[in-house]
């Protein structure tokens, strides 16, 4: 019904009823297109520059994958009785550091992809290959902790080698974000 229609809605046979809604669907859908394109460009307008938007992206997403890792974590320890609390402090460097690589180099894909139609399939096929470095880092560094006995200087050698990836991955976002979201 329009706002200014006051008249009582009116039934529909059944086949009117699917027409009906595979029209609505199709508005719907030409609308949606629309607000794809208007929420990216809503973000130029907003009054702040665009690596600390980028920051302010990367900052959720990271909360967002670390309160996952809070509950994951001990529930992977419990079930696969890996001894994942012998270096408590190792074990979240090399899940801070893998956490950050990978939702550095997720946002900034994630922010260039956003005016693409098919967004959700490029996605993966982009991010993993890229962040392949973080994946390795991080699933030889909680092996290395997860030995018998640990052993602690292979996890902080990947560490380290996270830490310098995500040195690289953030410092690179931050130098192609400003154009990625201009053009």
């Amino acid at each position: 019904m329009c706002q200014g229609d006051l008249s009582p809605r009116r039934e529909l046979a059944p086949d009117k009823r699917l027409e009906h809604a595979h029209a609505r669907f199709a508005r719907v859908e030409a609308g949606q297109h629309r607000v794809v394109l208007t929420a990216g460009f809503g973000k130029l307008l907003a009054p702040a520059d665009r690596p600390a938007i980028y920051v302010g992206k990367l900052v959720a997403i990271v909360a967002m994958m670390l309160a996952v890792q809070v509950v994951l974590v001990p529930l992977v320890a419990l079930l696969f009785q890996a001894g994942l609390l012998a270096a408590p402090l190792l074990l979240g460097g090399i899940l801070l550091a893998g956490t950050l690589g990978f939702a550095a180099v997720g946002t900034l894909f994630a922010a260039m992809l956003v005016r693409a139609r098919s967004r959700d399939v490029l996605l993966p096929v982009l991010l993993y290959p890229i962040t392949i470095p973080v994946i390795i880092g991080g699933v030889r560094g909680t092996v290395a902790l997860v030995g018998e006995p640990p052993d602690l200087a292979m996890a902080q050698f990947w560490t380290a080698l996270l830490l310098f990836f995500d040195v690289v991955f953030v410092t690179l976002s931050l130098w192609t974000f400003e154009p990625l979201m201009t053009e």
